[in-house]
């Protein structure tokens, strides 16, 4: 009930703006990061519309982010996907976030590993506490999902260099889905939980 609640309000706050209720800030992309780090979503929201009327494709990452905060993971996955060409790694690092929750492993990979490639040290510079170790974490726990046991270990010994178990063990993947939810309690920051 809360998320559709949520779903609606989005909805609602969407066609608000849509007849003319967003600002005319001369610069909304800074104005809705303020708004975004500050917990002031549906301001962001406003901010970042309007950037996205005015032709600035960065609106649609902080939209893209705004939704995923709002548990509206269907419309984060599909402003995301509007600036994919953009190559840039706020980009996709929320965007693997999204596809990891909606099931999509195969892509939330692929775009985890375009963030890592790009920027080995990724930090989300409008939330801190989000960086590559969260990228690595969605991977692993992709690769659990997808029965790829051994890469599923290297990029967990990404996140703990010490531990190590036998990926063809009939348990192998109760062992790592139980090392991959201590590493998520210790990491205590994921971009969705």
């Amino acid at each position: 009930m809360k998320r559709l609640t949520r779903i609606l309000i989005i909805t609602a706050f969407g066609a608000f703006v849509s007849c003319g209720g967003g600002g005319t800030d001369p610069d909304p992309i800074s104005e809705g990061w303020g708004f975004f780090s500050s917990g002031q979503l549906f301001e962001a929201h406003t901010s970042f519309v309007t950037a996205v009327e005015s032709g600035k494709n960065e609106g649609y990452i902080g939209l893209g982010w705004v939704c995923i905060d709002l548990d509206s993971l269907p419309e984060s996955d599909r402003y995301f996907g509007i600036v994919s060409g953009d190559s840039l790694s706020d980009g996709y690092a929320g965007w693997s976030a999204v596809l990891w929750a909606r099931a999509n492993y195969a892509g939330c990979i692929t775009k985890s590993d375009f963030v890592l490639r790009h920027e080995p040290n990724y930090q989300f510079t409008h939330r801190p506490a989000v960086n590559f170790q969260d990228l690595q974490w969605y991977q692993a726990s992709s690769y659990l999902h997808q029965g790829n046991y051994s890469q599923c270990l290297l990029k967990i010994q990404q996140l703990d260099n010490n531990f190590t178990t036998d990926t063809n063990a009939a348990n192998a993947g109760d062992v790592l889905a139980a090392k991959l939810e201590l590493l998520a309690g210790q990491l205590k920051k994921h971009i969705i939980q």
